[in-house]
């Protein structure tokens, strides 16, 4: 399972971010809201470990929804603010991702 692709993908850093972001969205549909938070939260430092701020902003987005939704609005705001800073600092701006972003703030 999950431990497995931790252990297997120890040597592919970008690799793993992006199938613990996956796993973590299929945690959520799932209905297993404290996984989901785990995985999306370890996808976020392994995006951040590697320098890719995007990718951990859209984990961020995915995070601050379940944050919300499993009823922790300090938790959500603060990660969604987070991704707001680092889609800025990136400069992704453009409206479509500035909307997206004030959305999910919005929604925290």
């Amino acid at each position: 399972g999950v431990a497995r692709v931790d252990r297997d993908l120890a040597d592919s850093p970008v690799v793993r971010a992006r199938l613990q972001l996956t796993l973590g969205q299929a945690y959520r549909h799932l209905g297993q809201s404290q996984r989901a938070i785990e995985l999306l939260r370890e996808s976020i430092d392994g995006f951040l470990a590697v320098g890719r701020p995007l990718q951990a902003a859209e984990a961020l987005s995915q995070l601050s929804v379940e944050l919300r939704n499993a009823h922790d609005g300090q938790g959500a705001l603060a990660a969604a603010r987070r991704m707001i800073e680092l889609r800025e600092a990136a400069g992704a701006g453009d409206a479509a991702t500035r909307a997206d972003a004030l959305n999910t703030l919005g929604l925290a």
